[in-house]
């Protein structure tokens, strides 16, 4: 099995991306600098390295000739992936060996992923890489009633399956740390496959995409299970709350035509794997990281959730929120903020309260989940 090293001193953007590849199949090692990068490929050569260039204490071209002199690294391939538009930085890559040098920016997960493919198959190791890994089929089967008898069942069954759910929720909330945590995840992530499945069989879209996205942040909750906070166990009664009406269809439902999510972050990359998470989970969504431009697209489009950096400058991320309102028609435009500060630190304005504010530490699958759940909410 391919492995890859991914060194940047991101955490964000670290974690979205080893997830990403080990999606795919791959084994992937991180490291946040130099230092600790060096003595990885000591220990191992993996079978190519992405890098950052705007690294603590060296950085990534002083990093990449010093991995040049490690014994079997001469040619080891190397892909920088960074921020910098330093273009003297950037040439500076390309003499030390870089084989490609790709922005954060213009890049998404899913192009990403193709590139790597591609340098692998190009190095010789194409075999484990000639296509990404199969999704993880599921054990729950496809319902064989019809549209209106599912739907009437899962009506009847509203409450019962809000109780359940709940139940498993607290099951999974009280647990400890370890084996008995991630065991207690298992019953959660069923109910919700469950529910997908139904939900799309029976044409209920809002409840089918919360169900899609949720079962994505349980499998990954299982997969890291470091990454559990008190801000998961929030976002995960969030979405049970909402599952009740989302159980009752609504004439023509199924013919709606599909939300819109603006996501608008000032550090360069985050927007672009915010907006492919909503992607994946089935959510449409677009990136700015310029807030001229976001205002812009907000009134020629029906956008109807933000996902904004409370940090963002100019204007800041509150005041990003009121000019939203102050076009015409997006007057209560609900709003996911994402703050850069842990929850103690974080100062909320009176005029967001009625917003939902995330503290870091947080997950892209915690994002992805908070957004659609204020749209169905709304919806």
């Amino acid at each position: 099995m391919n492995k890859i090293l991914i060194i940047d001193d991101d955490q964000f953007i670290l974690k979205v991306y080893q997830k990403k590849f080990e999606t795919e199949g791959l084994v992937v090692e991180v490291a946040a600098d130099g230092p600790a990068a060096l003595a990885l490929l000591r220990t191992s050569q993996p079978a190519l390295a992405l890098l950052d260039l705007m690294l603590p204490g060296m950085n990534g071209v002083e990093l990449l000739g010093h991995i040049r002199t490690l014994p079997g690294c001469a040619d080891f391939p190397v892909i920088v992936f960074s921020h910098s538009f330093d273009e003297k930085l950037i040439e500076a890559a390309r003499a030390a060996g870089a084989i490609q040098c790709l922005n954060k920016n213009s890049v998404s997960p899913n192009r990403l992923m193709e590139i790597v493919r591609a340098a692998l198959g190009s190095s010789g190791s194409a075999a484990a890489m000639a296509s990404p890994a199969p999704a993880r089929p599921s054990a729950v089967p496809a319902p064989s009633t019809s549209r209106e008898e599912l739907r009437a069942t899962l009506a009847r069954e509203a409450s019962a399956t809000e109780n359940r759910i709940n139940n498993q929720l607290q099951s999974f909330a009280s647990s400890a740390a370890g084996p008995d945590r991630i065991a207690t995840i298992d019953p959660l992530r069923t109910s919700f496959d469950r529910l997908r499945i139904a939900s799309d069989h029976a044409a209920l879209p809002r409840l089918s995409i919360l169900s899609r996205a949720v079962t994505f942040m349980l499998e990954d909750l299982r997969e890291h299970p470091d990454e559990i906070t008190a801000g998961t166990f929030r976002t995960l009664a969030r979405a049970v709350e909402v599952i009740p009406p989302l159980l009752i269809p609504r004439a023509g439902q199924e013919f709606e035509p599909p939300c819109l999510a603006l996501v608008v972050h000032n550090q360069r990359g985050v927007a672009p794997l915010l907006a492919e998470a909503l992607r994946t989970a089935g959510q449409p969504a677009v990136a700015f990281r310029d807030t001229a431009s976001a205002l812009t697209f907000i009134e020629d489009n029906p956008v109807e959730i933000l996902v904004a950096g409370l940090d963002l400058a100019q204007p800041a991320g509150g005041d990003f929120v009121r000019r939203t309102h102050a076009i015409p028609g997006r007057g209560h435009l609900p709003a996911v903020l994402l703050s850069s500060q842990p929850a103690a630190s974080t100062v909320v304005p009176n005029y967001l309260l009625a917003h939902q504010v995330l503290s870091f530490p947080f997950t892209a699958d915690e994002v992805v989940v908070s957004a659609i759940v204020r749209l169905v909410k709304r919806s």
